[in-house]
């Protein structure tokens, strides 16, 4: 068996994860703009401001297990309409090697409530049915583009 001269594996193998990054935030842009589309806008317009609390507990498990913890923190109270369907965006990050479809931020804070539900709330999953419809091609989708 030869020996290969010259081969850059690492430029051809750059190229080929490049590649493959590219068409994953393709996939993912298309399970954002599904995700939009899915979740439902509501009619509510709620003034907002910043209000502060403080939150203290015991936790029963972990480093500070039995004992309180305490914490300042602050909470947005303001609301209007298709406030979480803008929220919803795509996130690569390349150093830790994956591609988020994130919804929420500090002002929508709910988001994960409306995904999943609550005691009092039946949930209205936007999400996950987004990227479910995408799931079982991704991998060709991700290697080939779209």
């Amino acid at each position: 068996m030869g020996k290969i001269v010259g081969w850059k594996w690492k430029v051809v193998m750059d190229e080929k994860l490049d590649i493959a990054y590219r068409n994953g935030e393709k996939l993912m842009d298309k399970v954002v703009n599904d995700a939009r589309s899915r979740v439902r806008v509501g009619k509510i317009t709620r003034t907002g401001k910043w209000s502060d609390t403080t939150i203290s507990f015991k936790p029963n498990t972990g480093r500070n297990k039995g004992k309180s913890v305490k914490f300042d923190a602050a909470s947005w109270s303001g609301r209007f309409p298709g406030q979480l369907r803008d929220t919803i965006r795509r996130r690569t990050r390349r150093d830790k090697g994956n591609i988020r479809v994130m919804a929420g931020n500090r002002k929508v804070i709910y988001a994960e409530m409306v995904e999943r539900g609550t005691v009092n709330m039946p949930k209205n999953p936007f999400l996950r049915p987004a990227f479910n419809s995408v799931k079982a091609n991704a991998a060709k989708f991700i290697e080939n583009g779209g």
